[in-house]
């Protein structure tokens, strides 16, 4: 967006649309045939035009780390092949409406900032680190062994219970088990499903 079309992360934070640069609202992005783009408000949406992947970003300062929950949504909607990062997220969350619920709990947790009392958010953390790894990992995703090992190193028990692992041994130096205060696969299933009855009916109580 500031090489390419001329936009100004800060000037779309302090002015919205009157920050808009002088080029047309929607069209391809130059040099970039693959993608177009669409000015609105204080964000910009970059579109891929053959699969249908969408970026989109409001500006809340110089950066690009504040995403609202809807377009993080959104761009997980268009997404045609999901990486394994998505496809994870989108196995443990059926519902598009249970991903607003789990950003609530990373937010308790410290995970996530959150500006102000909306429902836009940031990681907490340095994440340059993180997705240098996860790079490294992505190629080799399809093996049962990779995904043994860093469900394991995360806590995914609901992963390793369908891959059917007892014990794993990672790099031949240790064994790993579900620790004992870990929830069994089949109990934070019970428990996700109370949570998002409870939350349910909050809502529609809050209803006229």
């Amino acid at each position: 967006m500031i090489e390419r079309l001329q936009g100004s992360p800060v000037d779309l934070a302090i002015k919205g649309a009157l920050a808009h640069p002088n080029i047309p609202q929607q069209g391809i992005v130059p040099g970039l045939p693959a993608w177009e783009y669409y000015f609105h408000g204080r964000g910009c949406c970059l579109t891929h035009r053959t699969s249908g992947q969408s970026v989109d970003v409001d500006f809340h300062d110089a950066t690009s780390d504040w995403i609202a929950d809807y377009f993080f949504i959104r761009y997980l909607q268009s997404v045609k092949v999901p990486r394994f990062v998505e496809d994870r997220l989108l196995c443990l969350h059926p519902s598009f409406g249970s991903i607003r619920i789990a950003i609530r709990d990373l937010v308790e947790l410290g995970l996530l900032d959150q500006e102000g009392e909306g429902k836009v958010v940031r990681l907490a953390f340095d994440a340059d680190p993180l997705n240098r790894l996860l790079e490294t990992i992505e190629p080799h995703w399809t093996k049962v062994s990779t995904q043994q090992t860093l469900a394991a190193a995360v806590g995914d028990w609901m992963l390793l219970s369908q891959l059917e692992v007892g014990e794993l041994s990672v790099s031949g130096i240790r064994k790993v088990q579900r620790p004992a205060g870990a929830m069994a696969p089949e109990k934070c299933s019970a428990r996700g499903r109370v949570k998002l009855s409870d939350l349910r009916s909050a809502e529609l109580g809050r209803c006229p």
